[in-house]
């Protein structure tokens, strides 16, 4: 996994605030492809939420 710069995570997380639909429709995008495991989109929604959880409380700290 690559590291993600900052205003990247802080656009996607404007966009899940204004739309969290959006965010599960490119996860869908990202489990199609060939090297993704594969994981009940339940599990790989949970894994999202608990990483943006993560994010919020890193932003909501600076």
């Amino acid at each position: 996994m690559e590291p993600v710069p900052m205003p990247i995570i802080i656009n996607v997380l404007n966009q899940y605030k204004k739309d969290p639909q959006s965010i599960i429709a490119s996860t869908d995008e990202v489990i199609s492809e060939p090297e993704a495991p594969l994981l009940s989109t339940q599990s790989q929604l949970d894994r999202i939420e608990a990483k943006l959880d993560r994010l919020i409380q890193l932003l909501e700290k600076h």
